[in-house]
This record gives structure tokens, C-alpha cells and sequence, in this order.
């Protein structure tokens, strides 16, 4: 029964234990399910917190490497979709370049430790393409394991980092400066100074922040100079004028200031922003004029010859009135400017700098000056180092050597046309020659054909093309100064049309070359070739005018009457008959300040290489020189006119210069013997053959040594030469002097392609009968060979 009691009172017992553990469960059951909402609710705000703040925050995993977890603010910069927590890497926000690298990123991680946080900055491309910069903050959360799991916050800088990295440069600008920069508030407290500035006054810049700035005047200076000054930068918010400073010992000294006012917001006055120069400099400057005012400005005012004076450092202190005038500037614009201020060639300068310092002295040192209104000259430099009050200075004296140099330039532009045209002769008496070969030839087969055939008619034209390139070679001569032609009867028209069919070979295509030709009825007293080349130069002037763009050129030609009521041409023309030449372009014009000056000597727009070397100047010459004159009328974009008048004769005759058809019945014949001597093989064939056909006796000689030998042989034979002015062994006026010493008088004819060594006046001093120039027809060589033996035979 006690057994029983027991049992009960231990059942009793543990049934009550039982109800007592299960009640504390679940009492323990209901705070932890009121803790874990605590926690969802803490976590929703955190992942609220997170994904509204705008820096970055992600969670990065150190022993997967890779990121777990990215706030919205992450995933818009480097994150395609939060789909890609737990994969996306941690180069994500990584680059190739150091010091923003993976290997950089995880030696900053090796620097977390927990409850330490790392803070650096950092460079990263988001997924847009955009560079941005970061403040990184890293933090460690202990999770208990051998791997704790790391937060990264990114803040952006980059606005940030641009302003200052704007402000950084403006610092550097203000700092760089050689003024003194410095700003204060309205009631004078200064804010901010430059490094010139401190030193100006001899102070850091950190001892003046927050001072007055009554520290760098005295009394004196601010009652005279700062507050009249900063009364005017009141009322016209900037102003600029001379004030006294006074330096960190005690000392005064000027400055040149310019302040402005600095207004804020409301337009209120709120502060003043001022630059200093230092004055020291330009009165020691001044200082020193003075005191060498007396002792060099009589010598100045003497000189002939330009001077200046100037420190080592280039600055000029004084000029004479020679230096004015070759410059173009006022003493007053020269003074405190350097030589390349005025027009001095930068490394012809500190060429010159090198060898005065060098010596001390240079002489003769040639450079260029472009003066005020762009001229330039040529100018040699003379310069000494002089002393005044301790100070050394440059005297330099300038030679100017522009018309020398102007001078020499022609001289070399007139050996180099003395060189063309000795090329020109050259090619002239070879060209003569080949001239003489096809006329010879020619000739020859006109006497043997019948002049109604077509090949009769052809050999014709053969003619008239030799009688053109005869006469063009002529030119050529004449433009090359070799060949000077006397005045004689012509017409202008012939020339016209030759200039015409050169510009046509010459001028672009689009060019379009008309002839306006009302036959004059008189002809002009003028030098063929100097004439044409006028018309060549003022064609190939209209030509350029129009290369651009194209256009028309038009030649006229006619006669005008002047009397002494209609001389409209400008020019000191006599009344009577002119024949007018006029050549009209459409191109650019001319300026009206141009138009003043083209006929000066040495003027020209023309760039170097261009135009024909016939100056404008030198064609009014020549028109002057025939009696004539020359007008120009132009507008700028409308094209120009340029007129020229020559005076007309009254001359009735035929064309001169024509090579007349051969005809053996006319020609005056002979039965005299006749040696021919040339060393062209053609000339000589021809020659021969055509004098053989009027009934001479002729023997060839291909040299002037085989002429002699043959003359020599038998002296009495032969009772004519014709010879060759040019042969490589023997000239011909050589061997005319040494036939004649055999037979004093013997009649010699002399025929040249070209020489500079023979005219007809030497040949008629030197004994010879005639002179002619190649190519010879035989119309003419037949007569004068007929006029030369009769007048011999007259005289005998």
C-alpha cells in the first residue's frame, strides 16, 4: 500500500515536471518567433536603407571571389540584373590599368580586418561606358568562419574630383602668373593671395589670410593713393592707376593696380579682386634714361644712322629719329618694347644676342626688320655693351641695306637672264641651221615641181612655216636681250595674231581667247620684238588674273584720232592718228590701292616664280620710248582694261621679212666660181645645188681649215666665198682675214645662225661684202651674191 502511495506521489511529480518543460517551450517558441520578426522587419529596412541611398553597396565573398549580394544604386553601374548575385565577379568593377586592377583590389582587401574599416579611392568603367571615381570604404563582417565576408560602400567623387581638379589648375594659373594677384572682403580682410604677390611684398602667404589690407601701405600712401583708388573702383567697379606699396621692412615702392569690385548674388558690393606690378623695374628703367638723356641725345639727333638702346634683357630705352622713321613707330610705342616686338626675326635675334655677349661687341650682323606698315628691310647691326651706373646697356646701330641688297637681287635676276639668253642663242643658231636644211630643201624640190600639183602647193606651206619660226626665233632673241632690233615700219595685226596663238598654247582651256582686229590703215615705227613682248607680259598679267575661275580674254585692235580736245588717255599723247591695242580680261580686277602703284619699279602682287619678268614699269618704258602711251581701267572682281597707243606712219611698201617663192627664170644668175664653206652637211648640199642650177662654178668645203686649203691651191679660181660665221675649227670672219691677206678685197659673204660676235657694221669693218642671217633663201642669197661680184667688178 506505501508502495503504491509513492508510486502515485512520483507519476504525480513527473507528470508535473512534464507540464512545467512544456509550458517553458512554449514560451521559448513565442520569443523566438517574436525575434525573427524583429529581424525580417530589421532586414526589410536595412535592404530599404540600401537600395535608396545613392552610393554602391555590395557584399564580396573572399573565398568564392565573387560578389553576393548589390544594392540597386551597384547594380545600375555595374550590374546587368540582381539575377546575377553569386556569379558576378569581382573584376566587375575592376580595370586593366593599375592601380585599379583585381591584384591591386585584393591587396587593399588583405588591409580589412574586422570592426577596421579601409578607406581608398578608386577609377572604374560601368557597364554605360563611363569613367567614373570612387571613395571606397571596405568593411569585415565577422561570420564566425575562417572566411569573413566583406562589404564594399562606393561613393562617387567624380564631380567632385573634376572641380577640384579645375580648381587645382586655376590655382596653377594664378600661382604661375608673374603678377600679384590678391582678393579681399568689402570691409578689406584679405582672403586669398598669390605667391607673387607675398613675395612682392616680402611676406609667406599663409601670414597674410585674414590680415588688412592697410599692412601693405603706409599712412602716408593710404591717404594718397588707396583710398582716392578704391573710391573709384566703388563707383566704376573697375579701375586701374599707379599706387604706392610698401614692403614687409619698411620700404616703399610703386606699383601698377588694377581692382575689380565683386558683387554677390543681390548685386551687393561683397569684396575686390586686385593685380600688382611691380613698378621698381620700369623706374630704375626711367631713372636711367633720364640720367643718360643729356649724354646721348645730342649724339642720337647727329647720327645718320638708326640707334636704339636697350637693357640685356631686350627692353628698349631710347631710339634717335632715324629709328622712327625707317620703323614707322612713335618713340613713345618703341619705348619699353623688345626687337621682336618690332619686327626683329626670333632666331636671327638670339643668334645676335650670342655673339654680343660672346665679345661684347658685333659688327656687321645682316638680319631682317618688318616695319610698322609690313614693309621689310634689309639691315646690317652694329652693337656694343656700355656701362651706365653699374648697369650695362646695348647700343646698336643699324645700317640699312635694302637698296644694296635690292641692287644685288637684279644684278643676280639680270646674269641669270644673261645666262638664259646665251642659252637661247645657242639653241637659236642651231635651230637656224636645221631652218636653213628644210629651206634649202624645200627650195630645191619647188624648182622641180610642177606648180599645179598639190605637192607644189605643200612645199609652199613649208616655206611660209619657216619664214614663221625664222621670226619667232627672232623673238626669242629679243626677249633674251641678245638680238636688238632697230625700228622699222610694221603692223600691229601680225603680232596680235602670233602673241594670240602662243596664249592659246599657254592659258588653260577654260580660258577663252577672242581677236577684235579692225585693220588700221597706217602702220607704227616700233621694234617688232619689244612689242610683242609688251603684249605677251599684259596678256599673261590678264591670264593669271583668271586662272582660278576661268573666263575671257580679248585682243583689239584700230585706229583712233586723237585731237587736242579728245585726249582722254590720261597721258601727254600729241594729237593725230594711233593705233590702239587693247586687252580686256574678265578676272579678278584690281584694288583701287594696287591700281596706284603697278606701274612703280620693283612692284608686284605676283608671288616669286611667277610672271614673266617684264615689270609693268618696263612696259610703260618701252610704250613711252615708241612715242606712245598706256592706260589701265579696273574694278575689283569685274575684270581690267589695259590700252595701249602707238603712233601711226604713213609707209606704203610690202610685207618685210617674207621668204619669196624660188624661181630659177628670175633669178639673177651667174658663171662665176663660187666656194661654199659649212659644217652642215645640208646647208652645203643645198647651197651647191641651187647655185649650180643659176650657172656657178662651185666647190664645198665642209670646215673653214679645207676652205683655206682649197683657196690656198689655187687663189685665182675662185672669185666669191660663202661662208659660215660659226665652225669648230676656223670662224668665218677668221677666215675671211685670211683669204684676204692673200687677195687683198676678195669678196666674202658671211651667213650665221646667231653670234654676239658679228653684225653687219663689224663685217663691213672687217672688209666683208655682205652679212646675212640664217635661214638664207635662195632669192636672197642669189642676189646678194649677184649685187657683191658686180659691185666688185664696178670697182675694179
Amino acid at each position: 500500500m506505501q508502495v503504491s502511495i509513492f508510486l502515485l506521489i512520483f507519476i504525480a511529480l513527473l507528470l508535473a515536471a512534464v507540464l512545467l518543460l512544456v509550458a517553458s517551450n512554449i514560451r521559448k517558441s513565442d520569443r523566438i518567433n517574436r525575434f525573427r520578426g524583429r529581424i525580417e522587419n530589421l532586414e526589410k529596412r536595412i535592404s530599404l536603407f540600401r537600395d535608396i541611398v545613392n552610393d554602391g553597396i555590395c557584399t564580396y565573398d573572399p573565398e568564392s571571389m565573387s560578389i553576393t549580394s548589390c544594392n540597386s544604386a551597384f547594380t545600375n553601374w555595374f550590374a546587368g540584373s540582381e539575377s546575377e548575385y553569386g556569379r558576378m565577379p569581382i573584376d566587375l568593377f575592376c580595370t586593366a590599368g593599375s592601380p585599379y586592377t583585381v591584384s591591386d583590389l585584393k591587396e587593399c582587401v588583405k588591409k580589412v580586418a574586422a570592426n577596421t574599416p579601409v578607406h581608398f579611392e578608386w577609377s572604374a568603367v560601368t557597364r554605360d561606358g563611363n569613367n567614373l571615381r570612387f571613395m571606397v570604404s571596405a568593411h569585415a563582417i565577422d561570420a564566425g568562419t575562417d572566411s569573413d565576408p566583406i562589404v564594399f560602400i562606393f561613393h562617387d567623387v567624380t564631380d567632385r574630383k573634376h572641380m577640384g581638379d579645375e580648381l587645382t589648375r586655376l590655382a596653377g594659373i594664378l600661382e604661375s602668373i608673374g603678377e600679384g594677384v590678391a582678393t579681399a572682403d568689402i570691409d578689406g580682410n584679405i582672403t586669398f593671395v598669390n605667391k607673387r604677390w607675398a613675395d612682392m611684398h616680402g611676406y609667406s602667404q599663409r601670414d597674410l589670410i585674414g590680415k588688412h589690407i592697410r599692412i601693405f601701405h603706409s599712412d602716408k600712401q593710404l591717404q594718397e593713393d588707396v583710398e582716392p583708388f578704391n573710391e573709384m573702383v566703388i563707383r566704376k567697379k573697375v579701375h586701374s592707376g599707379e599706387v604706392g606699396h610698401m614692403h614687409a621692412d619698411g620700404t616703399l615702392f610703386p606699383t601698377h593696380m588694377t581692382t575689380t569690385l565683386i558683387s554677390d548674388q543681390n548685386g551687393e558690393p561683397a569684396g575686390f579682386t586686385a593685380m600688382a606690378t611691380d613698378l621698381c623695374e620700369q623706374k630704375k628703367v626711367e631713372a636711367a634714361l633720364r640720367s643718360s638723356e643729356i649724354k646721348f641725345r645730342q649724339l642720337f639727333s647727329l647720327m645718320p644712322e638708326p640707334i636704339t638702346l636697350a637693357d640685356l634683357a631686350g627692353r628698349i630705352f631710347d631710339v634717335n629719329e632715324k629709328f622712327c622713321d625707317l620703323s614707322g613707330y612713335t618713340r613713345h610705342e618703341i619705348i619699353g618694347k623688345t626687337p621682336l616686338d618690332l619686327g626683329f626675326d626670333p632666331d636671327q635675334r638670339q643668334e645676335f644676342i650670342n655673339a654680343l655677349t660672346k665679345s661684347g661687341e658685333v659688327n656687321g650682323f645682316e638680319t631682317g626688320l618688318t616695319v610698322k606698315d609690313g614693309s621689310r628691310f634689309a639691315i646690317l647691326l652694329f652693337a656694343r655693351l656700355i656701362e651706365i651706373r653699374g648697369d650695362f646697356f646695348t647700343l646698336t646701330v643699324l645700317h640699312d641695306i635694302t637698296d644694296q641688297r635690292r641692287l644685288e637681287k637684279r644684278l643676280g635676276e639680270a646674269e641669270k637672264m644673261e645666262a638664259i639668253g646665251t642659252l637661247a642663242g645657242g639653241i637659236a643658231h642651231d635651230f637656224n641651221n636645221i631652218l636653213s636644211a628644210i629651206l634649202g630643201y624645200s627650195e630645191l624640190s619647188l624648182l622641180k615641181t610642177d606648180p599645179a600639183s598639190k605637192v607644189f602647193n605643200h612645199l609652199n606651206n613649208i616655206l611660209k612655216a619657216t619664214n614663221r619660226a625664222r621670226d619667232l626665233i627672232r623673238r626669242i632673241l629679243a626677249v633674251s636681250r641678245h638680238d636688238v632690233q632697230a625700228k622699222k615700219p610694221i603692223r600691229i595685226e601680225p603680232i596680235v595674231d602670233d602673241v594670240v596663238g602662243l596664249m592659246r598654247a599657254s592659258l588653260p582651256s577654260l580660258i577663252d581667247i577672242r581677236k577684235n582686229i579692225s585693220k588700221p590703215e597706217g602702220k607704227v615705227m616700233a621694234d617688232q620684238g619689244q612689242i610683242h613682248q609688251v603684249l605677251m607680259n599684259l596678256c599673261t598679267n590678264a591670264g593669271q588674273s583668271m586662272e582660278e575661275n576661268g573666263g575671257v580674254l580679248v585682243l583689239g585692235v584700230d585706229e583712233v584720232n586723237i585731237t587736242s580736245h579728245a585726249i582722254t588717255t590720261g597721258s601727254n599723247l600729241n594729237p593725230g592718228k594711233y593705233v590702239r591695242i587693247t586687252i580686256r580680261d574678265t578676272g579678278c580686277g584690281i584694288q583701287e590701292g594696287v591700281m596706284k602703284k603697278i606701274f612703280d619699279p620693283y612692284f608686284t602682287t605676283k608671288p616669286r616664280g611667277n610672271g614673266t619678268g617684264l615689270g609693268l614699269s618696263v612696259v610703260q618704258s618701252i610704250i613711252q620710248k615708241h612715242g606712245g602711251a598706256i592706260t589701265v581701267s579696273s574694278m575689283p572682281k569685274s575684270g581690267s582694261t589695259f590700252t595701249v597707243y602707238l603712233p601711226t606712219i604713213d609707209v606704203v611698201g610690202s610685207p618685210v621679212n617674207q621668204i619669196a617663192k624660188p624661181d630659177d627664170k628670175r633669178l639673177p644668175k651667174g658663171s662665176e666660181s663660187i666656194l661654199i664653206a659649212d659644217d652642215e652637211t645640208a646647208i652645203v648640199e643645198t647651197e651647191g645645188e641651187l647655185l649650180s642650177r643659176l650657172g656657178y662654178r662651185v666647190k664645198t668645203a665642209g670646215s673653214g681649215k679645207d676652205a683655206l686649203l682649197l683657196f690656198k691651191a689655187n687663189p685665182d679660181h675662185f672669185d666669191l666665198v660663202v661662208s659660215d660665221m660659226t665652225m669648230p675649227d676656223m670662224a668665218g670672219d677668221e677666215l675671211a682675214a685670211r683669204l684676204m691677206n692673200i687677195r687683198p678685197d676678195f669678196p666674202v659673204v658671211l651667213c650665221t645662225g646667231y653670234t654676239t660676235r658679228m653684225n653687219e657694221e663689224e663685217a663691213r669693218k672687217k672688209g666683208i661684202k655682205a652679212f646675212l642671217y640664217k635661214p638664207v633663201s635662195i632669192t636672197r642669197l642669189a642676189r646678194t651674191i649677184r649685187e657683191v661680184l658686180d659691185a666688185g667688178e664696178g670697182s675694179a
